[in-house]
């Protein structure tokens, strides 16, 4: 695959929080290749999530997983996203926010907060042998398919906890 191929999507809460739908026209791009049933979303942070994908009527959405990256990237109301497939079953996201520009969802205050916040972290952890109280050290965390819930895949954090929203989001599994 030379170029790339690409789509965009205008986020919009109340039809596309639960699932999203995928670009008939991207999909005719793709020719002979078929998008796996599990698609991996990295964000512009390289943090990348689990989303399984489905057909109904004939239609391909993201399905399981879509609602976490959604609230982990706090896609708000008329956010532009832009998905560009790597051929391998994982599709880089780049997020515009409503002034146009790339949002990462997070800002500089979180990010000095979970700086400050991970030196105390080790130091805490040094003190405390308890692993269960510890989310960086489990490794799987299962997910329902019937509660909707999906796995975000931790590349980067040192725990699972989002530093700006305080979410907790769990590891990969086979769905």
């Amino acid at each position: 695959m030379g170029v790339k191929p690409e789509f965009f999507f205008v986020f919009m809460p109340l039809i596309n929080g639960a699932r999203m739908r995928v670009c008939d026209a991207f999909l005719a791009t793709l020719s002979d290749e078929v998008i796996p049933e599990r698609v991996v979303l990295r964000n512009c942070l390289q943090e990348a999530f689990a989303v399984k994908v489905f057909k109904e009527n004939g239609v391909v959405y993201f399905g399981v997983g879509w609602r976490e990256f959604v609230v982990w990237n706090g896609l708000k109301l008329g956010y532009f996203l832009v998905f560009r497939y790597d051929g391998e079953g994982g599709f880089d996201v780049k997020i515009f926010n409503n002034s146009g520009c790339v949002d990462n969802g997070r800002d500089e205050a979180a990010d000095r907060d979970e700086e400050e916040s991970s030196d105390d972290d080790e130091e805490a952890e040094d003190e405390s042998n308890d692993s269960a109280a510890d989310f960086s050290d489990s490794t799987y965390s299962e997910t329902s398919e019937a509660s909707g819930s999906g796995t975000r895949i931790n590349t980067k954090k040192k725990n699972n906890i989002h530093p700006k929203r305080g979410i907790q989001v769990c590891d990969l599994i086979d769905f």
